[in-house]
């Protein structure tokens, strides 16, 4: 006669799958605690850009950089000065440090064009885009980390379920093994083979278990949510992502989506027009100058200026050329040009890195694919033979050791599916992010309006 297992080897394993996924356990829940809103894929892309701390400072040395163009840059409005300069002077009425003495003096000052001025701005403008590019290269790294995290929980999710069913199993060919060993049907070593098998599948679902607390953990801080709070993820938003595979030329999208090249292409104007402006032979500063001063007496001031007044001002345009360049300038220029062709060899390093990107995102996509295709295959055969397995025992042709077997069987089945469609998500989500179109990007970064 055949031997019969517990009712517990019977179960369907669907059964068991779903009391395992998706626990409260592992997310944190509290018991009791009303059930929110599941976390988005999209979501926890928006959340991990607002709370990263590589973004923030990013975003600090883009605004440094702004900041430091405008510093250099050479405004046409005016700088209006206010001064005094009380003196004294005997004998012939000089000026003493420039200024004559005045009561107060009020000049306003404007620099036309600067040449070497106007070179140092477009140089600050290049490091300003540099530091564009990086402030939205953090971003992209940090939104494609905060998806990865996201995948990897639901990831671990199902690992747990699988796990924990296949311990399960293992647990009823145990119970079985040992009680043919008494009846002298098994010998002992084919028990303590059975009860290795089973301490081994526990032992891989306590470390899936750990595995998903670290994922979860992980994703808490990624996206700053409490611990205190409930925290309950939308598998479904992880696969509805946009399929950008329709796109007539991917290539030129990716290139026109990456922040990195476009910086270095702003980079390389800029410090195209500062190595021009520095090469130019000829290169007049025009500035403008207007004064008012309130002037008063000194000694022997009348004897020098019979016809003294206390009100003075002068309107004046000071025009400067260069006869001869020292070599500060020349080594300013060569400096120039070295970093022009810095930039432009950093932008064809680039296109190739972006181009080789998006071409192994789209062999890993088709690898993927494949890879899923046959893992749900052995799925469904497994699940097949369960259910062959099942009918067997009912009829009494088979006991309920087949059945476990069957089970354990499915669940590595079950588990192989979930890491094939993890590795499908990730190579989604590469060549998405590759394109500039992953979900969640789309929030205006900080500084958006003082693009150089």
């Amino acid at each position: 006669m055949n031997e019969h297992p517990p009712k517990r080897a019977f179960r369907p394993l669907a059964g068991a799958l779903l009391l395992g996924a998706f626990t409260s356990a592992a997310a944190g829940e509290e018991k009791g605690a009303p059930p929110g809103p599941p976390l988005t894929l999209r979501r926890t892309v928006e959340l991990a850009l607002a709370n990263a701390p590589e973004v923030a400072a990013a975003a600090a040395g883009e605004a440094e950089a702004a900041a430091a163009t405008r510093a250099a840059a050479v405004s046409p409005r005016p700088e209006v000065w206010a001064s005094t300069s009380p003196g004294y002077a005997a004998g012939v009425p000089a000026p003493v440090m420039g200024q004559l003495p005045a009561i107060a003096r009020v000049e306003v000052r404007a620099s036309l064009f600067d040449p070497a001025r106007r070179a140092d701005e477009e140089q600050a403008r290049a490091r300003w885009a540099g530091a564009s590019g990086s402030a939205a290269a953090a971003r992209v790294r940090a939104a494609r980390a905060a998806a990865e995290t996201f995948s990897r929980c639901l990831l671990g999710e199902a690992l747990v379920a699988s796990a924990e069913a296949r311990a399960a199993a293992f647990g009823t060919v145990r119970e079985a093994a040992e009680a043919q060993a008494r009846e002298g049907r098994l010998t002992e070593l084919d028990a303590a083979r059975a009860r290795l098998a089973e301490a081994e599948a526990r032992q891989a679902a306590a470390e899936a278990r750990s595995g998903r607390e670290l994922d979860f953990l992980a994703l808490r801080r990624l996206t700053g949510w409490p611990d205190a709070e409930p925290l309950r993820l939308d598998p479904a938003s992880a696969d509805d992502l946009p399929d950008a595979r329709d796109e007539p030329d991917p290539l030129d999208r990716a290139r026109a989506a990456d922040p990195e090249l476009s910086a270095l292409g702003r980079a390389a104007t800029s410090m195209e027009r500062s190595a021009r402006l520095r090469g130019q032979v000829l290169s007049p500063v025009v500035e403008a100058t207007a004064q008012y001063a309130r002037l008063y007496k000194t000694a022997d001031w009348d004897a020098y200026y019979p016809t003294f007044q206390p009100d003075s001002w002068a309107v004046a345009a000071s025009v400067s050329i260069p006869l001869w360049r020292s070599d500060r300038a020349a080594a300013e220029e060569a400096r120039a040009r070295a970093g022009l062709d810095r930039v432009r060899a950093d932008r064809r390093l680039r296109e190739r890195e972006v181009e080789l990107g998006l071409r192994g995102a789209d062999a890993a996509l088709r690898r993927d694919e494949a890879r899923l295709d046959l893992a749900r295959q052995r799925e469904s055969l497994a699940q097949e033979s369960l259910r062959a397995a099942r009918a067997l025992a009912a009829e009494g042709r088979v006991d309920g050791v087949r059945v476990a077997e069957q089970e354990a069987a499915l669940a590595e089945s079950l588990q192989e599916t979930a890491r094939a469609e993890h590795d499908r998500r990730l190579a989604r989500l590469e060549r998405l992010a590759l394109l500039g179109a992953l979900p969640g990007m789309t929030a205006a970064a900080p500084n958006a309006r003082d693009r150089p």
